[in-house]
């Protein structure tokens, strides 16, 4: 069904390095522990209004319409496996999108704005965290939710090159920021992020530790 919804989407850092190096039984067990956060987030009699969906490395979620409850629900599933799956050490990256997405399970067919959108917005941060796309934003503010909300503040997003999202957007991006969850009352995150940091540093963690922690 083609409708209009929102849609969260992460993708799990430093797979791609682990497989070609042959660290086969690592990348295993951390898709086995996201998987499980995954699914553990999403069965609870209340979450009526998420589907789900993974492939690879990435992790999908998205609304059934786009009503006001349908973001309240998705916005709290996707924020609880983030911070999980970082409890677990596995670092992540990603992006919450308002718009149009067709998904027909029988056929495994997935494609839409929102899709496209949540992946360019994702694709390239150089930080642990997740966005919410300017679709997003602009559908909470005719809800009257205004923003910064409680859970996230604006941010200069470190994003690695020009080739994940396009020029245009990457200069507006640099001018005036995106909001991105800040960890609010997640302090003792930051120790674990320090821990996952590798011994010869790596700057999404560093961009993460000085962006959101200062």
């Amino acid at each position: 069904m083609y409708e209009q919804c929102y849609l969260a989407y992460f993708d799990l850092l430093g797979t791609k390095e682990l497989i070609r190096i042959g660290g086969f039984e690592t990348v295993h067990e951390i898709y086995v522990n996201a998987e499980k956060e995954f699914r553990r987030n999403c069965e609870h009699d209340y979450i009526n209004l998420v589907s789900t969906l993974c492939f690879s490395d990435t992790f999908i979620l998205f609304s059934n319409g786009s009503s006001p409850e349908a973001f309240a629900q998705i916005e709290h599933v996707s924020r609880l496996f983030f911070v999980r799956l970082l409890q677990n050490r596995i670092p992540v990256r990603g992006a919450i999108a308002h718009g149009a997405f067709f998904a027909h399970r029988e056929k495994s067919m997935y494609f839409g704005p929102a899709l496209v959108e949540a992946h360019e917005y994702s694709e390239g941060q150089q930080w642990l965290n997740f966005v919410l796309t300017d679709s997003l934003v602009k559908k909470l503010e005719e809800f009257g939710l205004s923003m910064p909300r409680l859970n996230y503040s604006l941010f200069r997003v470190p994003y690695k090159n020009k080739r994940a999202i396009n020029l245009r957007m990457q200069a507006e991006i640099s001018e005036r920021g995106l909001y991105a969850f800040n960890y609010h009352g997640l302090s003792f995150i930051k120790a674990v992020i320090k821990a996952m940091e590798p011994a010869a540093g790596c700057v999404k963690y560093r961009n993460t530790l000085e962006k959101v922690f200062g």
